[in-house]
């Protein structure tokens, strides 16, 4: 294999965990959403994304990454709570 070809084939992989991680976000956001409706449990939204991450291998990657993004997601939720009970 060509260096040029190692380099297109990463580029491919690189692009595919990219949307993975993107959708992730997509449905972290989402998910805590329907959390702030009442439509959904909180915990039951943080079990289904942390199957997702795992089911995905996305923390074997992006760890950090994958619990900056739901936590991000979810201190939204957080905010919004205090600021209803105040």
């Amino acid at each position: 294999m060509t260096l040029a070809a190692a380099k297109e084939l990463t580029l491919t992989f690189q692009a595919v965990a990219l949307g993975k991680l993107m959708a992730f976000d997509d449905q972290c956001r989402r998910l805590a959403e329907l959390v702030r409706h009442g439509v959904i449990e909180k915990a039951d939204a943080v079990d289904i994304l942390h199957e997702v991450d795992l089911a995905n291998d996305l923390s074997a990657t992006y760890e950090p990454l994958t619990q900056r993004i739901l936590a991000s997601a979810f201190s939204k939720d957080s905010a919004s709570d205090t600021a209803e009970a105040a």
